[in-house]
């Protein structure tokens, strides 16, 4: 629940801190949420090796790797990329774009939103994402893989459903794992609105409303996550099971890692 003060990302957090409804405690410094990582200076990547982190969980697509640049890690980190390119911000931001205009599809009077919506149920539908999704859960699960970091390019979609994920598996309240996604506002929000008044006035941006629909996080997009897993499996724990092949065992190891 504890934000990381580094200079290059905003919004690194601390997953430790959050009680399951029996009481247990998600332990601190084990698991980490986050934005890019390319912008990390000496002092930030010094600051990560004083966490300690083993494994890094990059979920962007490779043309967000080349465009933005690779992960700036502490030396002897072990990273994956598992691209899942739903919640790719970079592609999203183009859609209402002048420079996309002939191409774009009006996302006003609401549909910017039905976009993300779409993008979160499409986490539990689409094969390849619940792959990269369930290849994280696995590794978060094994114990010498700790402490582990997964990030996108903004931590707040790919990664918000993925820490949803792991919350709910856990047993933490369902408010509290909204909170949590929720929280991305207050530390990725500021700069995006102040991008937007600017983008606005040059008229870089068509429709200034859409883009806060598509940046600022709203319950609905997570809402909508849980509403097609329940429709499609039923329960959170079939979806863990069928849709993760993540199975009871699975869930007692990932437990052990990271409850007190």
């Amino acid at each position: 629940m504890g934000l990381i003060e580094l200079e290059g990302a905003v919004n690194v957090r601390d997953l430790g801190g959050f009680v399951t409804a029996e009481g247990r405690r998600l332990a601190a410094g084990r698991l980490f949420r986050a934005d890019a990582l390319h912008k990390l200076t000496d002092g930030d990547v010094a600051v990560l090796a004083g966490l300690g982190l083993r494994t890094v969980v990059d979920f962007r697509s490779s043309r967000e790797i080349t465009g933005a640049g690779p992960d700036r890690l502490p030396p002897g980190v072990e990273r994956f990329e598992l691209p899942i390119s739903g919640g790719n911000i970079t592609a999203t931001l183009s859609s209402v774009s002048d420079e996309s205009a002939t191409a774009a599809p009006d996302l006003g009077e609401g549909r910017a939103a039905e976009v993300m919506r779409r993008i979160n149920r499409q986490f539990i539908t689409e094969p390849d994402y619940r792959a990269a999704f369930a290849r994280t859960l696995h590794l978060i699960a094994t114990p010498d893989r700790a402490p582990l970091l997964f990030h996108c390019t903004a931590g707040k979609d790919r990664t918000g459903w993925m820490a949803a994920i792991v919350l709910t598996a856990l047993g933490v309240p369902h408010d509290q794992v909204v909170a949590d996604y929720l929280a991305t506002n207050d530390y990725v929000w500021p700069s995006y609105q102040a991008w937007i008044t600017r983008a606005a006035e040059s008229g870089k941006i068509r429709d200034p409303a859409a883009m806060r629909e598509l940046l600022y996080q709203d319950p609905s997009y997570l809402s909508a996550a849980f509403t097609t897993l329940e429709s499609t499996y039923g329960t959170f724990d079939n979806y863990l099971t069928n849709g993760l092949d993540f199975g009871p065992e699975d869930l007692e190891r990932l437990r052990a890692a990271l409850l007190e």
